[in-house]
């Protein structure tokens, strides 16, 4: 329950990445998103406390952030190669590094596709990650 306040403004704020993004950049964009929720964990961990709080459970959150990111990426990899057949070389291989890297090399008369490709591989790599089948 500790965490809603932080999943409702990563809803808000996943609506306005993309128009930040056409700004300031992609790195910026993710940059500035992991900073700020590295600075709303720790603030989580050393303001709010009930007998321990989160200094008690930040190590643990933190592994299992890190191993989730892994299993992600690693579903994300695994989804998209087989997908890539028929994109241009420069464009795939940008693809296979992430989502954002699809977006930031899709041009032309492929660049939906391509885009369309990523994301639903994204979500066969997070249903993966769940320990989930991917459709």
């Amino acid at each position: 329950m500790a965490l809603l306040p932080m999943a409702g403004l990563t809803m808000i704020t996943s609506g306005l990445a993309p128009r930040l993004a056409e700004r300031a950049g992609t790195r910026a964009t993710m940059t500035t998103g992991i900073f700020l929720t590295g600075v709303g964990l720790a603030l989580l961990a050393t303001l709010v406390s009930v007998d321990g709080g989160y200094l008690a459970v930040l190590p643990g959150t933190a592994l299992g952030v890190a191993l989730l990111g892994a299993l992600l990426s690693a579903g994300y990899r695994s989804a998209i190669t087989p997908r890539l057949h028929g994109f241009p070389p420069d464009d795939a291989a940008a693809a296979r590094e992430g989502v954002a890297n699809a977006v930031e090399a899709a041009h032309g008369p492929s660049a939906r596709a391509l885009i369309r490709t990523a994301q639903e591989s994204f979500v066969d790599g997070w249903q993966t990650a769940c320990g989930r089948e991917s459709s």
